[in-house]
């Protein structure tokens, strides 16, 4: 259920983003967090996700930045 789960959100954000390092941020945090099992990584995965960040797209550079 927790693989599937991050699966999903990994994919949903992922799709929404066109920032190679946003992307290879969030793979590898996934990544983490479901190898390693670890409490911790999973809260990272968290909070970038919902606790911390957002996403804004900047319509006049055509670019997705993070804002916390």
């Amino acid at each position: 259920m927790l693989h599937y789960f991050l699966l999903t959100i990994r994919n949903i954000v992922k799709n929404k983003l066109r920032n190679f390092n946003l992307k290879l941020l969030l793979k590898r945090l996934t990544e983490d967090a479901m190898k390693n099992r670890n409490p911790e990584k999973l809260k990272n995965l968290e909070s970038f996700l919902k606790l911390g960040y957002w996403i804004d797209y900047d319509s006049k550079s055509n670019f997705f930045r993070t804002k916390k």
